[in-house]
């Protein structure tokens, strides 16, 4: 502020302040100290990071997969007898094709309710599995980054 002050007596009354000598003291200036404490913030990093890349529990996943899917066939299943016609197999009876003993009957409706159980859990446990992994595996991608920023900075610094 000061130094504004100064421009603008310099340019309304005609005075010659010199603007850079302006707060140019030993004193005054700021100094940069190299050896902080970087502990708190490495801490907060890394809880940040557990945060946002939490493991999913594959069991968990897998089970809630599983029963949404077995309740969706078994839904599906008994939607089609219910609703019977001329066209009611041809829907779901590709499933015969992967699902030995299905059917699109009553009894074929609880079946199809433990092969959804069945290949929901499956598809949820890898798909928990392989997320984990890629999670793990961008977390020391980016883990090694930094130590090669760090150890370029040490480089240069010698």
């Amino acid at each position: 502020m000061f130094t504004g002050m100064l421009a603008v007596r310099n340019m309304m009354f005609g005075e010659k302040n010199d603007l850079w000598s302006v707060n140019t003291d030993s004193e005054y200036l700021e100094e940069i100290h190299d050896n902080v404490d970087c502990e708190p913030v490495v801490n907060t990093v890394k809880e940040a990071f557990a945060q946002v890349f939490s493991k999913l529990d594959r069991v968990a996943f897998g089970l809630s997969i599983g029963t949404v899917c077995g309740i969706l066939l078994f839904l599906a299943t008994l939607v089609l007898v219910l609703k019977g016609g001329d066209v009611l197999g041809p829907r779901l009876e590709l499933l015969e094709n992967y699902f030995p003993g299905y059917s699109v009957t009553p009894s074929g409706s609880l079946l199809g309710l433990g092969y959804g159980f069945f290949s929901g859990f499956i598809g949820g446990w890898c798909f928990a599995f392989l997320r984990n992994t890629s999670a793990f595996l961008y977390m020391a991608l980016l883990h090694r980054r930094a130590e090669h920023q760090l150890l370029r900075k040490l480089l240069e610094y010698v």
